[in-house]
């Protein structure tokens, strides 16, 4: 391919060899794409394995730490090919019923129902993908358990006698490296507040209003509508409808292996795309807002964390996108049956669209941008709430001649004990830059204190 377009852009075919050269791009992203979705579940366990036994001397305590906090944010995204199946449990349950518009036509002549029937194998995926984020979080748990051990052990960074009163995040005076002091603006609570409650709308609207549609079309497509006189039928899904639809055909196939596991899809549905949201925007809020003690606030972002980790609207939206790909069904296996789709269609009996088996086609509607829009609210909340409090835990966790140096320590040899290979018991901080901290990204929403002893402003400085 790659010396086609060579010899199309030589001979003239500049245009051509250029929308070649980008379709071939784009496929090839998308087989990346789909490589990465399969091989995903299985590279996340793969790697935090190795990270759980990894000796300090191979993975640093910080970078073991920062990996099991990628992987528990990303491991939301082994999920999604269980989302895009549970997609085709909607375009597959067809309910073809006789006509009741006919006097000629007894009542209830036939009946027809088709179902999409998830068995063991997609069961134990979904039971696989929630005993993997468990474990996430348990590793992590003991990560900075042993971090913890560590440093009171070695009298590391050892915190400073504070007083353990409950304060409130949103009136901290967060201190800079420049050893000035800086609050956030009283303008930004009020925003913050619009934004929680502009949030909670976005949520429970695109959950209760329909996210994305279903329209059939072919034979099995015009037999379905046979009941409303081959009208145009357009079916609409929300978050709920979707687990309403699911539990109906649980209890058509009345089983208890359906009846538990189609339960379980459903209330999955529920519970991490619009419960799971509203929770950790309650934990941003309250950390925000209401007054809390050290080991509170700790315990609150602990919880932060778990509920990011279990928040799954991004992958229902990316599911919708991905299931509206997948047009074609059952054609392929009606390749005999082309000639006869030709004929009718040659003859106007059928119309292009249903001149075939079975295709579905998925549009997205209103509701899903709200879901979308919910999502970068989320994030953008989420990182400006725990930017603060990090800061603020940092700056009383740490002592102030160590705020500007990493937790990377240089061993030195000594050099008179060099003969003997022995290693000096000093260690010396290694000053590196400062990363960017709360007041750095967000310093537009802080302002700067007046000391009252001297009458000046004091400026913010960043870093």
């Amino acid at each position: 391919m790659v010396h086609s377009m060579i010899d199309l852009w030589n001979a003239g075919g500049k245009a051509l060899a250029i929308l070649i050269a980008i379709i071939s791009f784009t496929i090839l992203l998308a087989i990346i794409f789909l490589f990465v979705l399969s091989a995903w579940p299985y590279m996340n366990l793969l790697i935090s394995l190795f990270a759980w036994f990894a000796p300090p001397h191979w993975m640093s305590f910080k970078r073991r730490g920062s990996l099991f906090w990628w992987l528990d944010i990303l491991g939301k995204w082994s999920i999604i090919k269980v989302f895009v199946l549970l997609m085709t449990l909607v375009p597959l349950r067809l309910s073809i019923e006789s006509p009741d518009y006919h006097s000629f036509l007894p009542s209830g002549l036939y009946s027809i129902n088709m179902l999409f029937v998830p068995l063991w194998g997609l069961y134990a995926n979904m039971l696989a993908q929630i005993v993997s984020q468990i474990s996430s979080h348990v590793m992590i748990h003991y990560h900075r358990k042993c971090l913890m051990a560590a440093i009171e052990a070695h009298e590391i960074d050892a915190p400073p006698s504070t007083n353990n009163h409950p304060r409130n995040l949103q009136t901290h005076e967060f201190t800079l490296s420049s050893g000035k002091r800086a609050i956030v603006k009283r303008s930004v609570h009020w925003i913050l507040s619009a934004i929680f409650f502009i949030f909670v709308v976005l949520v429970i609207c695109g959950c209760v209003l329909p996210s994305f549609g279903i329209e059939t079309f072919g034979v099995v497509g015009l037999a379905s509508k046979s009941r409303i006189k081959f009208e145009p039928a357009k079916d609409f899904y929300s978050v709920f409808g979707l687990a309403h639809t699911i539990m109906e055909q649980a209890h058509f196939l009345n089983t208890t292996k359906d009846l538990v596991g189609l339960g379980m899809f459903a209330s999955m549905l529920v519970i991490t795309i619009f419960l799971v949201p509203l929770a950790q925007a309650a934990t941003l809020f309250v950390e925000w807002f209401l007054p809390m003690t050290t080991k509170q606030r700790l315990w609150n972002m602990a919880l932060n964390e778990i509920l990011s980790a279990w928040q799954y609207m991004e992958v229902y939206a990316l599911s919708i996108i991905i299931s509206s790909f997948l047009e074609q069904i059952i054609n392929a296996q009606c390749g005999k049956l082309d000639g006869i789709f030709a004929s009718l269609l040659s003859y106007e009996i059928l119309s292009e669209n249903d001149a075939q088996c079975f295709r579905i086609e998925t549009t997205v509607e209103e509701a899903y941008w709200m879901l979308v829009a919910a999502c970068f609210t989320l994030g953008m909340l989420n990182h400006f709430v725990s930017g603060a409090s990090t800061q603020k835990t940092r700056n009383n966790g740490f002592h102030p001649e160590r705020r500007l140096n990493t937790d990377r320590w240089i061993w030195r040899k000594d050099e008179d004990e060099e003969r003997n290979s022995g290693w000096m018991d000093r260690k010396e901080p290694c000053n590196l830059p400062v990363k960017p901290q709360f007041t750095d990204y967000y310093f537009f929403a802080t302002k700067q204190i007046i000391d009252q002893k001297k009458g000046a402003d004091l400026p913010i400085a960043n870093g």
